[in-house]
């Protein structure tokens, strides 16, 4: 059997199909700030494995496939993968949401993470399903939807399932149990002085993206009539926001900074205030923004 498995694994019939499938899947940027997005995507896997034949759960949070066994024992096991991606960083020399194909790598945003695993994981199943081989356990494929943003998904399956007997991720390049290093968290505390009420900071789990509020004591007095103001900031009397108009995330945006410099530039705040912000826009040039998080 494990030579019909490699023959099998490496057939052009295979490749193509992965390639067909992921191609399908990569177009939709199903980011994890857009839910109908993440719908969508989980919403075309599941069609994928239909059309072959499996049965299929879809649920708000997350999706399966089911490959039943044989086994009287009622053994699972739970290959865990994900369909949705982070926002899209600087560095792209493709457009993420296009698989292209490029001296034998294919190159696009969730190709390694995590929607090319569960392609691969989906083309395995096919070679049991279309062999007619019945195994000793069943075999479910989950197919998450909030693994970038808090991990949801798995909290709710939970709610209704059991537990698989044996699981494994093939998730990036991480085995089940992956660690990382030089993850950080800064928390900065500094009087704010008489302009400002109350300030608030916020960054995604996983993000480059962050939203920004501040409420002044009085409305602000510079902004002459035709005064530039940028479309990522929004004023309402005395409050001023940092909003993300980039609706699929394809850039870094940093509204803590953001909102920080135009504060700072603007000489909306003054005093106590304003060394404030000079403080904390002197620790932001003196980092790596690409890999500093911040929290106010």
């Amino acid at each position: 059997m494990l030579d019909d498995i490699k023959k099998y694994s490496y057939s052009y019939e295979n490749e193509k199909y992965m390639i067909e499938k992921l191609s399908q899947i990569i177009q939709i940027p199903s980011t994890m700030q857009n839910p109908e997005l993440k719908r969508e995507v989980l919403s075309v896997f599941l069609n994928f494995a239909k059309s072959e034949g499996y049965n299929v759960e879809n649920d708000v949070y997350y999706g399966s496939v089911l490959l039943y066994g044989s086994n009287k024992q009622h053994l699972e096991i739970g290959i865990l993968t994900h369909l949705d991606v982070v926002p899209v960083s600087r560095g792209w020399n493709y457009n993420p949401f296009t698989l292209t194909q490029y001296d034998k790598l294919l190159i696009g945003r969730g190709t390694l993470d995590d929607k090319g695993p569960a392609v691969i994981a989906l083309t395995a199943m096919n070679y049991f399903l279309k062999n007619n081989i019945n195994l000793p356990f069943s075999v479910r494929l989950f197919l998450g939807c909030e693994e970038e943003d808090g991990m949801s998904d798995i909290k709710n399956f939970l709610l209704t399932h059991s537990t698989p007997d044996f699981s494994f991720t093939p998730d990036n390049m991480f085995p089940v149990c992956g660690g990382e290093n030089g993850v950080a968290s800064i928390i900065i505390t500094t009087d704010i002085g008489d302009d400002i009420v109350s300030f608030i900071g916020k960054t995604i789990v996983n993000s480059y993206t962050s939203y920004a509020k501040v409420i002044l004591k009085r409305k602000p007095i510079i902004l002459a009539e035709g005064s530039f103001v940028p479309s990522y900031i929004q004023i309402d009397e005395n409050i001023i926001e940092t909003i993300n108009t980039d609706k699929v995330n394809t850039k870094i945006f940093d509204g803590i900074k953001i909102l920080f410099e135009y504060l700072y530039n603007t000489d909306m705040v003054t005093g106590m205030s304003k060394k404030a912000l000079e403080m904390v826009l002197k620790l932001y040039k003196n980092f790596n923004n690409d890999s500093t998080v911040w929290q106010c």
